[in-house]
């Protein structure tokens, strides 16, 4: 999996004050990333830019990378899936996951966004976008506290920056009124 940048960021679930300190750490190779131990009480975000994966077989090896990891896995998303609408979506299921999905249209490459949720963490909505870059937003409640978990993938050009910029400066402003 050498062509895949691997990132985690647990967050707690039970003290929302531990929410305020940012656990994220990023990893160079799968043997370094699965040795960081994780307390099973958080809520583990799996993030990792892919590439494409258009054949299954690298898809296969993302599965077989989740089932080997010595943590649970709460969420996983997967970036840069250059998936297209066109696409069958049911080829891209992992037992035990909800899944959501942003792609583009045929005519635009690159980009996409597939997003993994547990079963059982409870969804209270998610909204997708696609204009200028890729987002899927997931309310979810866990032990009775509600948050946003916004997944985002924009293409390296300069003229997808403002937009994307403001978008999060929108999401954030929104966040803080909340």
């Amino acid at each position: 999996m050498s062509s895949l940048n691997y990132s985690i960021c647990p967050i707690s679930t039970e003290i929302p004050s531990l929410n305020k300190k940012k656990i994220e750490k990023y990893f160079d190779s799968f043997n370094e990333f699965n040795k960081y131990k994780i307390d099973d009480k958080l809520f583990t975000i799996f993030q990792l830019n892919v590439r494409g994966i258009n054949n299954t077989h690298k898809f296969d090896r993302i599965k077989l990378l989740l089932n080997n990891l010595n943590f649970k896995c709460d969420m996983l998303v997967l970036g840069e899936t250059k998936l297209k609408t066109r696409f069958p979506s049911n080829l891209y299921h992992i037992n035990g996951y909800d899944k959501y999905n942003c792609c583009r249209d045929s005519k635009n490459s690159g980009g996409g966004l597939l997003v993994y949720v547990k079963k059982g963490i409870i969804i209270k909505g998610v909204t997708k976008d696609s204009n200028t870059h890729e987002k899927i937003k997931i309310i979810a409640c866990i032990n009775g506290i509600e948050f946003k978990v916004i997944c985002y993938y924009r293409q390296p050009t300069p003229n997808s920056l403002a937009p994307f910029m403001s978008d999060v400066e929108n999401e954030l402003a929104d966040g803080n009124s909340n």
